[in-house]
């Protein structure tokens, strides 16, 4: 059988597409990771006024960033992902930086904050 004129001689490779949503996904949360750790690894070291600062503004602010720029990106990944489903590259572009906000919070506030 002959395919229809309207329809691609070209099959789609899903395994492929597949990995190219899951590096989509890595590179999501190695921004939020790298991002956090960078924000929460100078305030380890004051537990001063600046883990408040990060606490407070510089953790959600850099993570609300994270957030919107990855959503942004959403039909690019759609396109390059050729058929795979984008759903699990949303639900990590939502939930893993809101998520490293609650680490963070968690973290900064276990910490013995001084105010010196």
């Amino acid at each position: 059988m002959q395919p229809l004129e309207y329809q691609s001689s070209r099959t789609h490779d899903f395994a492929l597409a597949k990995a190219r949503i899951a590096w989509w996904i890595f590179g999501v949360a190695i921004a939020v990771v790298g991002a956090n750790f960078w924000l929460v690894y100078p305030a380890a070291a004051d537990r001063s006024w600046g883990a408040i600062n990060v606490l407070l503004f510089k953790g959600p602010t850099t993570n609300l960033c994270i957030l919107v720029t990855s959503l942004v990106l959403t039909p690019v990944v759609r396109h390059y992902s050729r058929g795979a489903a984008v759903m699990p590259y949303v639900l990590t572009c939502v939930f893993a930086p809101i998520a490293a906000v609650v680490f963070d919070s968690i973290y900064i506030l276990s910490m013995n904050l001084h105010g010196c």
